[in-house]
């Protein structure tokens, strides 16, 4: 949007459309929380209550999706 090309950046904003679904799948930073922690940014996913925790189901999930990342950057 800063070059003024509007279809670059919607390209790139459809591209982050599923992410940003992903990450909001459950009410509360977990997700977020878990990728930036399997990235190594942070040092924890644990979150404090009354928040809980990734579920298994979408922690799975998010691996599959950042390991498939690396996998693609490796190439």
């Amino acid at each position: 949007m800063l070059d003024d090309d509007r279809q670059t950046a919607l390209a790139e904003w459809r591209g982050l459309i599923g992410l940003t679904k992903l990450l909001f799948r459950e009410p509360n930073p977990a997700a977020l929380k878990y990728w930036l922690w399997r990235e190594g940014l942070i040092d924890s996913p644990d979150l404090r209550l009354p928040m809980t925790a990734a579920s298994a189901e979408l922690r799975d999930y998010l691996d599959t999706i950042i390991d498939r990342n690396r996998a693609r950057a490796a190439e």
